[in-house]
């Protein structure tokens, strides 16, 4: 329900129950920029910080097809 968010997945590896990956889509660069400074994604960051072996790691792509 977040403004601008398109759509939003969690996978689990197959081959590491350990390791996940989380699919988000933002209508515009600006909008995925201002969802990372929102309190709940700092809040879910610094949570994570205890919970994970490694820190996240955030890439950003363009669609190129489709």
């Amino acid at each position: 329900t977040e403004a601008g968010n398109l759509d939003y997945r969690l996978y689990r590896s197959t081959t590491d129950d350990h390791l996940f990956f989380l699919f988000s889509r933002y209508a515009s660069e600006n909008l995925f920029e201002l969802h990372l400074y929102t309190p709940h994604s700092l809040s879910l960051m610094a949570e994570d910080e205890d919970l994970l072996a490694d820190p996240p790691r955030v890439e950003t792509y363009r669609t190129v097809l489709g």
